[in-house]
């Protein structure tokens, strides 16, 4: 198409992990955010300024978390499917 460039090779890198790593790693991460939240949950219980600002935090907090801990655990299982 364009005379003066060249086509360049295209290199696939496939790189297999054991789908045992993926769910140890979700399990250790899930375990450690869950330490962290009950002590964010009871830092913002015992200390919060307004119910109302920690509670909507809260629940942002939380929602986040649902969202991204859903997002990791459907991609180890489409990824696992897809070995």
């Amino acid at each position: 198409m364009f005379p003066g460039i060249q086509k360049t090779a295209e290199v696939a890198i496939s790189i297999a992990i054991s789908p045992k790593i993926l769910w140890i790693t979700f399990g250790v991460v899930f375990s450690l955010v869950s330490i962290m939240s009950i002590i964010l949950f009871y830092h913002w219980k015992s200390y919060g300024f307004k119910p109302v600002k920690t509670g909507l935090m809260g629940i942002l907090y939380f929602a986040g978390l649902l969202i991204l801990f859903g997002v990791m655990f459907f991609a180890i299982i489409s990824y696992t499917v897809s070995l």
